[in-house]
């Protein structure tokens, strides 16, 4: 628990950066729902005008990273959690360490390198 605490650390450092990621996220969704049309929500504005995309590219990258952050978190939890089910059929010390060092192995993997 403790390494994929530190690699979901890793990945979004603090809970209003999560917040602010939740809310782009929703903007950009909605934008895509109106087929591009319509206000361009200020988070796309504000990416696009950053990177130099165009509204509807901005909008799509904001949805890659959003996708992406995503699956991160969810390879977090499922190694995690293969790990702790896994450690409840062991029968030595050392069959726990292979599992332990698979799981921190697999948890670092995860994310930026």
């Amino acid at each position: 628990d403790v390494v994929a605490d530190a690699q979901r650390f890793r990945l979004v450092d603090d809970p209003t950066k999560a917040f602010e990621y939740m809310e782009t996220e929703k903007e950009a969704l909605a934008f895509r729902s109106a087929n591009y049309e319509g206000p361009v929500p200020i988070s796309v504005q504000d990416w696009s005008g950053i990177v130099g995309l165009n509204p509807k590219e901005a909008c799509d990258d904001i949805l890659l990273e959003a996708m992406m952050l995503h699956m991160a978190i969810a390879l977090i939890r499922r190694y995690r959690l293969e790990a702790k089910w896994a450690l409840k059929a062991v029968a030595t010390a050392e069959e726990a360490q292979v599992i332990f060092e698979k799981a921190i192995n697999d948890l670092k993997s995860v994310g930026p390198q």
